[in-house]
């Protein structure tokens, strides 16, 4: 029997609706099924994540006595079930079990998702499980219960709910089947030719979303079953294009805080590409312009780094520190993160250059002052020891220890009244009274304090002033910042020298120099001698009575005035050191 146009146009449409319905159906069901699974493993991850987080700050032992408890916690407050799992497999807890039960569960040590994320650092499977009578999905992270038993943090859920929704589904497809079976029986070519036009426009609209998810959804001028899919397809669209702009929002905020740093950040994948990079790693590695998409070793020839990602990951450290000497020298701490999966490195660099010059520093003040206040106290300690035993009675000895004891009490007294000083100055406790200072005044001051000293060596004190110059300064403070200097140069400089004390005006400050011909200062010493307890020549130093902290008192004193102070050597022999202070207005 031939059939006519009608009958082929009937025919035709009936196989494209059963077709359609079909392959929808399948391709729905599969994608809707890999979406939720996705979407509840992704919620697994999150709530074992804070099951880590939470049995981290708890610090509850290894047992199951304190385990299952904080496992009962977590699956009333996530809605999943929680099992805690130690190296060897044994179960520690679990939300569905209670203490009694998890002594007879079964050993879990070789689990696919256990097994998995001991290796990995993270397992996931998809089983069913005789314990709760349902298919479950798990994910599982390793954790660290003490140093000596890491174990794992399991969390799974029921995908009950998901074949439930999948039956859905699969019913109110076939539901759409029957009806547009209906619908061609009874309209025939009509509804073949109507459901291949809706058909195609659905095509076109899904297809323009799939290309821009920003663009309109697709008009629903039904409510059939292509209407319901095209909503569904709108559906898909709206979530897509928010997952689109809350990622585009989070990645905004990542490079925000990434500028922010002042560590360098820099991301790596496993075939040395830079993928990520901010501006403090840029201008730390001296980079021209941001090379994401490069090969790292062009961008960053530095081999302590190189040899960090060539080493093994089981022999990986966490961290390096060396010396960087492009563009600039420097000390710095690269920590190593290496990406889940294998994926790649993310190296944060830190320049450490001035913390470690801030620890020398300290270990040097910590060894100075020790020394310094051990030899008065030791000499104290010992003549008074003498003469408890018997030298206070001998005339020959008494005075000399007790002369002694006083010379090195004073050295003492000064050693710490030096140290409150500074301190109080780094503290800003240290009370000045800022005014219109004359300079001669505080220079005739200082001449009449070192008068005795400079007549004892036969030195020539000379000045070279400007006349009526005031400059903002208290006037006490300044009085002892220039005797410091002058005492200083008179210590250092030969019997019959000269000293000069010279100021002169530049814009609006004036510069006051002291100038001696003595002996000088080695170049390797001029950045260190305002330190506390720094000496050039330590035995010297001793010799002349000195504390090594009258140059570190005269800087912070004349900061302290809003000043500064500074040092530079004399041709052909000799020191100068030079403050600075604002003008009087």
């Amino acid at each position: 029997m031939k059939l006519g146009i009608r009958g082929k146009l009937f025919l035709i449409s009936l196989g494209l609706i059963l077709g359609v319905v079909v392959a929808v159906e399948l391709y729905l069901e599969y994608a809707l099924g890999q979406w939720l699974e996705s979407r509840i493993a992704t919620e697994l991850r999150h709530h074992a994540a804070s099951a880590r987080i939470l049995l981290k700050e708890s610090g509850a032992p290894a047992t199951i006595k304190a385990l299952d408890p904080l496992a009962d916690r977590l699956g009333q407050a996530t809605s999943a079930r929680i099992t805690l799992i130690a190296a060897d497999g044994t179960v520690l807890g679990d939300s569905q079990l209670d203490q009694e039960e998890i002594q007879h569960v079964e050993n879990h040590g070789y689990r696919p998702e256990v097994v998995m994320a001991q290796r990995l650092g993270q397992g996931r499977s998809k089983r069913y499980s005789s314990t709760l009578d349902t298919h479950m999905l798990y994910v599982a992270v390793p954790y660290r219960f003490t140093k000596e038993n890491p174990g794992t943090i399991r969390a799974a859920m029921s995908l009950a709910n998901m074949d439930d929704l999948h039956h859905r589904l699969t019913w109110i497809l076939m539901l759409a089947g029957f009806m547009a079976i209906a619908g061609a029986i009874t309209s025939g070519g009509f509804a073949a030719h109507w459901f291949t036009r809706a058909f195609r426009n659905l095509e076109q609209n899904a297809r323009t979303l799939a290309r821009d998810v920003s663009s309109q959804p697709i008009d629903i001028d039904s409510q059939d079953e292509i209407g319901g899919l095209a909503s569904f397809v709108n559906h898909l669209a709206r979530e897509l294009r928010e997952t689109v702009m809350a990622l585009a929002l989070e990645r905004g905020r990542m490079n925000t805080v990434l500028e922010g740093m002042v560590e360098g950040v820099m991301a790596i994948d496993n075939k040395q590409r830079i993928t990520l990079i901010n501006r403090s790693a840029i201008l730390l590695f001296g980079l021209p312009r941001t090379p994401i998409g490069g090969r790292f070793s062009h961008f960053v020839p530095v081999k302590p780094i190189h040899d960090l990602l060539a080493t093994p990951p089981e022999e990986k450290p966490l961290s390096i520190e060396f010396d960087l000497v492009y563009p600039a020298p420097r000390r710095v701490l690269v920590v190593n993160n290496t990406l889940p999966d294998g994926q790649g490195e993310v190296l944060v660099i830190r320049d450490v250059t001035e913390i470690r010059r801030l620890e020398q520093i300290r270990r040097d003040f910590v060894g100075n002052v020790s020394h310094e206040l051990r030899t008065p106290v030791a000499i104290l300690q010992a003549n008074a020891e003498t003469l408890l035993d018997g030298a206070l009675e001998d005339p020959k000895f008494n005075r000399k220890l007790v002369s002694a004891m006083d010379r090195h009490a004073r050295r003492l007294s000064r050693i710490i009244t030096h140290l409150l000083e500074i301190s109080r100055l780094e503290a800003d406790q240290y009370p000045l009274a800022l005014e219109p200072v004359h300079l001669e005044t505080v220079v005739q001051r200082t001449l009449e304090t070192v008068e005795q000293p400079m007549a004892d060596k036969n030195i020539q004190l000379k000045t070279d002033l400007p006349p009526d110059l005031l400059i903002k300064a208290d006037p006490d403070v300044l009085t002892q910042v220039l005797n410091n200097l002058v005492e200083n140069a008179i210590k250092y400089s030969p019997k019959g020298s000269s000293i000069i004390i010279r100021a002169y005006r530049k814009d609006h400050f004036l510069r006051m120099e002291v100038e001696d011909d003595g002996p000088g200062i080695p170049e390797a010493h001029h950045t260190r001698i305002f330190e506390r307890f720094y000496r050039v020549d330590n035995g010297r130093s001793r010799e002349m009575g000195g504390t090594g902290l009258g140059l570190s008192l005269v800087k912070h004193l004349v900061e302290r005035m809003g000043g500064t102070v500074g040092f530079e050597p004399v041709t052909p022999r000799g020191s100068r050191f030079w403050t600075v202070h604002p003008l009087a207005e």
